[in-house]
């Protein structure tokens, strides 16, 4: 099966503007170590699956609610809609920025440096983790949730990935990393029309995996 493309290019672009212009502005008139969180948004589909990767509270965010400072909860509330005809296994790959950061622990206790992601959250019921892995450059960690609780139906939605629809940055020690970078965490949605795979048993669980190897294969043969 060959894995079908449609990439929000558009989206990307404006959200990396927004973020660029609000990291300048506050790095101008505050003393405060900000951040900008900037988003990427891409939908992959095998056959005739048809998807919506949405994110209305991070839409919906301003320019100054957009920049992050350690230990601050920010709204991200990545969900798929299915707005085909076919039942769907569904998938969200996210990819979490990382860096060597010294943490500061609820007992205000420093550590050593260590490489950890920057980003911290937990998942919603309905979710399950399927991989994770450090990206090539080591600069993210990839996790891919699938969405297990059933197949997705014609017209249904996911439930948010995120608990509580955020994600909180870390609690590193201030200056770590240099004030106005601009932090990506990526989503990627993907989508495999249920119907399609051989062999399929009654374990809906068993397979989505099955699934979700046809679609890691798949990415492989596209990078």
């Amino acid at each position: 099966m060959k894995l079908k493309k449609l990439i929000f290019g558009n989206l990307f672009l404006s959200m990396l503007i927004l973020s660029a212009l609000c990291s300048i502005i506050v790095g101008v008139t505050s003393a405060m170590l900000t951040y900008s969180l900037s988003e990427k948004t891409n939908v992959f589909t095998f056959s005739n699956a048809s998807i919506k990767l949405v994110e209305e509270k991070w839409n919906a965010l301003s320019n100054d609610e957009k920049i992050v400072y350690p230990s601050k909860a920010v709204p991200k509330d990545p969900r798929i809609i299915n707005t085909g005809s076919n039942d769907l296994y569904v998938y969200l790959e996210v990819q979490v920025p990382k860096r060597v950061v010294r943490i500061v622990d609820s007992n205000e206790v420093i550590s050593d440096p260590q490489n950890v992601e920057l980003f911290e959250f937990e998942v919603n019921d309905g979710w399950t983790l399927m991989d994770q892995k450090d990206s090539k450059d080591g600069a993210s960690h990839i996790r891919y949730y699938a969405y297990t609780a059933e197949p997705l139906k014609p017209g249904s939605e996911t439930p948010v990935l995120f608990k509580n629809d955020t994600v909180r940055f870390v609690n590193m020690l201030e200056g770590e990393v240099e004030m106005d970078t601009k932090l990506e965490m990526p989503v990627f949605a993907y989508a495999i029309q249920s119907d399609e795979l051989p062999g399929q048993s009654d374990d809906v669980l068993e397979n989505m995996r099955s699934a979700f190897e046809l679609l890691i294969q798949s990415l492989d043969e596209e990078a």
